[in-house]
């Protein structure tokens, strides 16, 4: 792998959209979930919540711009085949086995699974078709 190759503007933007997706994910006004940030008075808690967040976001957007960066994708076909293999592959088997054995109900699952699905797909976007 080529890291020098990578443009790490493009995955910090990435990040950043992934982010506010998550954001309004785990908002409580978007809709009331168990994936919810808590309620909490203590800032700190939430503070440290919304970094890991971010954290694991800005890995994400760089393990995709590394798998951009070693693959040659040809035509848009072969974005949204890229996409769905990085989701099937290592997103949804967490996902299924979250709801077959910790019990997690299947809409929640399912719309986390959706929301994964579109932060994977726009950090993609980013990286791929503005570098």
């Amino acid at each position: 792998m080529f890291f020098s190759s990578i443009n790490y503007l493009l995955v910090i933007i990435a990040a950043l959209n992934g982010f506010v997706i998550s954001l309004v994910w785990h908002s409580h006004y978007f809709f009331e979930n168990k994936h919810s940030v808590p309620k909490t008075t203590n800032k700190k808690i939430t503070a440290i919540k919304y970094l890991s967040i971010a954290i694991i976001t800005f890995i994400q957007a760089l393990v995709i711009a590394v798998l951009l960066n070693s693959l040659i994708i040809i035509g848009i076909w072969g974005f949204i085949v890229f996409i769905c293999l990085i989701w099937a592959g290592f997103v949804l088997p967490v996902k299924v086995t979250d709801y077959l054995v910790e019990k997690e109900k299947f809409y929640p699952a399912l719309l986390s699974a959706c929301k994964d699905f579109v932060i994977i797909a726009v950090m993609s976007f980013i990286i791929l078709f503005f570098s």
